[in-house]
């Protein structure tokens, strides 16, 4: 089944619906192929039923979006929280999305986005005050690009941001209880799992990835390694 949406946005986007699938149309007539649980998805509930009302755009999915759009990123970081002292580090960026003229080297802005994030979310789990740091920026960083991703093209409609996190790291108290040297949670090693899916790994490629870095298993993976090693994964290339 097949259906076909005009998006009211600024950049008047197309997008096609085919076998759970988008493919989103641009203005400059390229076209972005949208693949489930690749570039986007939807967690699901022990009964089968999905747990947000709309499907997440992951960072592959807006990596697409901005490129075949032709735009830059660029960052701002609006505000930050370094507090050394309490290990507590809070940010917040804005991604603006811009087309360079080589002609005047100018650059117009066509939409923003924001993100925030900070060391006390679930999924931070045990990492030091500095290492913790890194991740709520990079964090912030991500979420800023999808939001303004979403924007561009206006798929607000269809899509939501950025909860893939919350989603497989419910359970912050069993996490907190955990010391550094403790072995990841289940819903730890899902989520690892969940994000070599979105870069088109299979488990079995995820599974030599993860040899690489040193882990037989997911169950040799402490505490004090799940945040690095989940930010070495997102940013790898997909395939």
């Amino acid at each position: 089944m097949s259906e076909e949406l005009i998006i009211s946005a600024p950049q008047a986007a197309i997008i096609k619906c085919e076998r759970g699938n988008y493919t989103l149309t641009t203005p400059n007539g390229g076209a972005v192929e949208l693949k489930r649980d690749r570039d986007f998805g939807n967690p699901k509930k022990a009964n089968g039923d999905p747990i947000f009302p709309k499907p997440i755009l992951y960072k592959s999915g807006a990596e697409k979006i901005i490129r075949d759009f032709k735009l830059l990123d660029r960052y701002t970081v609006e505000s930050a929280t370094e507090d050394a002292e309490n290990g507590f580090f809070a940010y917040r960026v804005k991604c603006s999305l811009v087309a360079y003229n080589p002609a005047t080297g100018q650059e117009i802005v066509y939409c923003e986005g924001l993100g925030c994030a900070n060391t006390r979310e679930s999924k931070t789990g045990n990492q030091s005050g500095f290492d913790g740091a890194n991740s709520a920026l990079k964090k912030a960083k991500k979420r800023a690009m999808v939001d303004a991703a979403i924007s561009l093209a206006g798929l607000s409609s269809i899509f939501t941001q950025d909860l893939e996190n919350d989603a497989f790291m419910k359970g912050a108290d069993e996490i907190t209880k955990l010391g550094p040297d403790d072995a990841i949670t289940t819903k730890q090693r899902r989520r690892i799992f969940a994000i070599a899916d979105q870069h088109g790994m299979t488990q079995e490629q995820a599974k030599t990835w993860l040899t690489a870095q040193g882990f037989a298993s997911t169950k040799d993976i402490k505490q004090k390694d799940y945040d690095a090693l989940c930010d070495k994964l997102e940013a790898m290339e997909g395939k």
